[in-house]
């Protein structure tokens, strides 16, 4: 959802292409992506509990996320962050293109 916001792809967080999505299949509606990551999104957190709750979801381990969970998640991420104070001046001076990005 973060990357829907910002790439600007637009589905993931707009309730209209939600709908055109879901509502367009005749007989079958395959959904493909990270049910961790569409969850963030209310329509989709709801679709995903419907089909668990319906058993017509498969895919990888899913179970709704409490905010708890994302807190410590978003904990773990932070403490994998690299600060530049944090690189030492040989890793710099050995590795210019690392940091300049190219």
């Amino acid at each position: 959802v973060f990357t829907d916001n910002q790439y600007k792809l637009g589905f993931l967080k707009n309730p209209k292409r939600f709908n055109v999505a879901i509502t367009r299949a005749k007989s079958l509606l395959i959904v493909v992506g990270n049910p961790h990551i569409l969850s963030q999104d209310h329509d989709w957190c709801q679709l995903l509990d419907w089909s668990v709750s319906k058993g017509c979801y498969t895919g990888c381990q899913y179970s709704r996320e409490t905010d708890e969970d994302m807190d410590r998640l978003e904990a773990r991420f932070r403490r994998l962050l690299v600060e530049d104070g944090e690189i030492s001046r040989m890793t710099q001076l050995e590795e210019p293109a690392w940091r300049s990005g190219t």
